[in-house]
């Protein structure tokens, strides 16, 4: 014989179907964001192939990959920029992504062109020192290479793809509601923050192999990049800016 359900069961798992598809639904309205971040991922995998091929030029995934020694550090520091987004209110989220995808790839180009002309990274300290930029700028564009586009092709397929969805509205409270969007990005940036300085610590302090560690400058800029991943780097190189700049 079947039983019956109850009214209060009925009710109480409808409300839960429900809320899961809120969920799903806030999910997907988040898709520029997972997009932003897999995108500055790859991107970063691509320029560690260039600077590890032959000769700087050569768009190689495995090679990418295989020196970035630590993946999850490649990543926490990019968690920390996209977390920026929950800032801006409605669809000015999705443009803060796409000029902040447009920003990093810049940066990566411009380490790319860099690299090439003098085996090192765009840095506060060259930007510091205008004379050897201004010196440089000649051999550094000449240094450009068609595969360096590959750091823009997104950009413009985005940009349309806002341009034509502006008619769509984006409901979820981290579109619309000021303390959502607060909270998401304390967590997300404390976590990442956090996940950083930990990892920091326990490589630096559990290994006597110096090779290893991370946020911590070699004499080989190659080293230096391959253990903090790109956006790592220039973080990195922005803390030891500002230390230098203590009297």
């Amino acid at each position: 014989m079947f039983t019956k359900t109850s009214y209060g069961i009925t009710v109480a798992k409808r409300r839960e179907l429900s809320r899961s598809n809120g969920v799903f639904g806030y999910l997907l309205q988040e898709w520029l964001l997972f997009l932003t971040l897999t995108i500055l991922i790859f991107k970063s995998i691509i320029l560690m192939g260039f600077v590890y091929s032959s000769d700087q030029s050569v768009i190689n995934m495995a090679l990418g990959l295989k020196n970035i020694k630590y993946m999850s550090i490649c990543i926490a520091p990019l968690a920390v920029l996209v977390s920026l987004s929950f800032l801006p209110k409605n669809k000015a989220r999705l443009w803060f992504l796409l000029i902040l995808n447009f920003l990093c790839s810049l940066l990566f180009f411009l380490d790319a062109l860099y690299f090439r002309a003098g085996d090192n990274f765009l840095s506060f300290q060259l930007l510091g020192q205008s004379g050897s930029f201004g010196n440089m700028q000649g051999s550094i564009l000449t240094m450009f290479r068609l595969c360096d586009l590959v750091f823009f092709f997104d950009i413009p397929v985005i940009a349309v793809l806002l341009i034509a969805t502006r008619g769509l509205y984006y409901s979820s409270p981290l579109f619309t509601e000021l303390k959502p969007r607060i909270i998401s990005f304390f967590t997300v940036f404390v976590l990442a923050v956090v996940f950083m300085i930990f990892t920091h610590i326990s490589i630096c302090a559990g290994s006597n192999d110096k090779n290893a560690y991370i946020f911590y400058a070699y004499s080989n800029p190659k080293q230096t990049i391959c253990n903090n991943a790109p956006v790592a780097y220039h973080f990195f190189d922005f803390y030891v800016f500002l230390s230098d700049l203590k009297p």
